[in-house]
């Protein structure tokens, strides 16, 4: 946090993370707190444990811009919750720890063939994907299309 000059204390809280208790120190950090401005508001609520110092929890507050080709951008408020249980390094993870829930109406696939069945709405939209060049895990460029008859999953994100 060497980015902020300062921040707001609030009352201490007590955070609970999978079933352990943590009692916090509060601050809120916003846009005003910054050494150098942003151009966009935001707020920054972190829940730091008393003793440890470790940070428990994040709530983001910000505003996000939503941009298409054909639609004026839309701007609303979004929120972010980020938490930091306490973990045991070098021990199993529990495979409760791993949960996902598929969202209503979604189907398993058991296996994968040649032919998909899209939608109709969805088929009459498919277009050839773009000969991006890639960066494997491994750190090796790859060319999209050196995959082309198979299927691929594209996991793109940014910070």
């Amino acid at each position: 946090m060497a980015d902020y000059k300062s921040a707001l204390r609030l009352s201490d809280d007590n955070v609970i993370l999978r079933g352990h208790w943590f009692e916090c120190y509060v601050v809120e950090l916003s846009n005003d707190d910054l050494k150098t401005s942003r151009p966009y508001p935001f707020t920054m609520i972190v829940w730091i444990e008393k003793g440890s110092y470790k940070i428990r929890k994040i709530v983001e507050n910000y505003i996000n811009t939503l941009h298409s080709r054909s639609e004026p951008p839309i701007t609303f408020p979004a929120a972010r919750v980020i938490t930091y249980p306490e973990v045991t390094l070098n021990e199993p993870i529990a495979d409760a720890a791993f949960q996902f829930t598929p969202p209503a109406g979604s189907q398993l696939v058991t296996e994968f063939s040649d032919r998909i069945n899209l939608p109709s709405s969805a088929s009459a939209a498919r277009v050839q994907a773009p000969n991006l060049m890639l960066r494997s895990v491994d750190g090796q460029r790859v060319q999209l299309n050196s995959f082309r008859g198979h299927p691929v999953l594209i996991d793109i994100w940014a910070t």
